[in-house]
């Protein structure tokens, strides 16, 4: 629920983006008729309260520049859709975090991926995580992230 008032219009590219997004949670709290979105829309389809990947990964990347908001929804989407994060949405995630080197957490992100039934760490993970610390400029840090 706390990520229904975070998301908003300044934060995604599309304003349509985030309503057909929240449609199936805002009808619920809204008290006037919302009006039906065309069909056309890519992004997910009218009513449905599943995630896919893609959909998830293009969130993310709406939040590329706010680390907070975006770690929340790739908590919030696994916690309340049951969504299983694939490698790509969790190289997104690192991808963000490791811009404004939050390596902490980047490192328990790698860790929680074992729990994971379908999500692997890659060789991009640790391209991603290497750039990162080089861009820091934590040398010993990025070649220790191999070992």
């Amino acid at each position: 629920m706390a990520m229904l008032s975070l998301i908003s219009a300044q934060h995604c590219n599309s304003a349509r983006c985030i309503r057909t997004l929240l449609r199936p949670f805002t009808e619920s709290f809204s008290t006037k008729p919302i009006e039906p979105e065309p069909q056309s829309n890519p992004i997910i389809p009218p009513y449905s309260t599943s995630f896919n990947h893609s959909n998830v990964r293009q969130t993310l990347s709406c939040y590329a520049n706010d680390w907070k908001r975006a770690l929340e929804f790739f908590n919030w989407v696994q916690i309340q859709s049951g969504f299983n994060h694939t490698t790509d949405t969790y190289n997104g995630m690192i991808d963000i975090l490791g811009k404004i080197f939050e390596f902490d957490l980047i490192w328990d992100l790698i860790k929680s991926i074992k729990e994971n039934p379908v999500a692997y760490p890659n060789h991009v993970i640790f391209r991603i995580v290497f750039k990162r610390y080089a861009t820091a400029h934590l040398v010993e840090e990025a070649t220790n992230a191999y070992y």
